[in-house]
């Protein structure tokens, strides 16, 4: 699945739902560049410009109003995309991922994921957290991987992305909140360029009716 259909869908969806609260917990739905970034940056570089410590605090800061993160992730050799939610009520990584055999593979990206977040939520480690009470600790290096059980998987080899964006809309942060199979998955294949092309933040949309040009 194209990295830019996958991030323009949730672009979508986020600005549908600015404030997306769930059954267990409002969460945030971060968009496929964050994530990657976050996958890189492994340890917090010497000498970092005042700028940029100012933009990671802001980042933290904008992640700790929510219960849940979701993180759309790619094991880029297999080209296979997979959900992690940071979970602060629960204090764990949660692992959503449509292709089993991958696992191994999913759980080092996911690690160094953590390892990168965790340089932004050092810089607000110190700050009194009585506004995100349920932010416990930011110590995401020792929470729990919990690799989720029992979702629905894909039978081919092209679905991953697709099998993301419906985890990212119905994960709840303890179950889907509507289930669906790879039929459904296929008819929803169809469906989402007209879902993009039609949607109000498609800017190209609203000028000359082409498609595709999320800002």
């Amino acid at each position: 699945m194209y990295f830019q259909i996958v991030a323009a869908r949730i672009h979508d969806m986020r600005g549908k739902i600015p404030n997306d609260d769930r059954r267990h917990g409002k969460i945030y739905l971060e968009n496929t560049k964050m994530a990657a970034t976050f996958q890189l940056k492994q340890t917090e570089e010497s000498g970092i410009y005042a700028q940029e410590t100012a933009q990671m605090r802001t980042i933290a800061l904008n992640y700790v109003k929510n219960h849940m993160i979701f993180l759309p992730m790619s094991v880029q050799k297999q080209n296979h995309w997979f959900l992690s939610v940071v979970d602060a009520k629960l204090r764990c990584i949660q692992v959503l991922n449509s292709h089993k055999p991958l696992a191994a593979n999913i759980l080092q990206v996911v690690r160094n994921m953590v390892a990168g977040l965790k340089c932004y939520f050092d810089h607000i480690d110190a700050d009194v957290k009585k506004e995100y009470s349920w932010w416990i600790d930011f110590k995401l290096n020792i929470w729990d991987i919990d690799m989720v059980e029992e979702l629905p998987q894909q039978d081919d080899r092209t679905s991953s992305g697709l099998f993301v964006l419906k985890y990212m809309e119905h994960w709840n942060g303890k179950r889907l909140e509507k289930g669906f199979t790879q039929n459904l998955i296929d008819q929803f294949r169809k469906k989402l360029a007209a879902i993009l092309v039609n949607s109000p933040l498609n800017e190209e949309n609203a000028i000359t009716r082409s498609p595709l040009r999320f800002s």
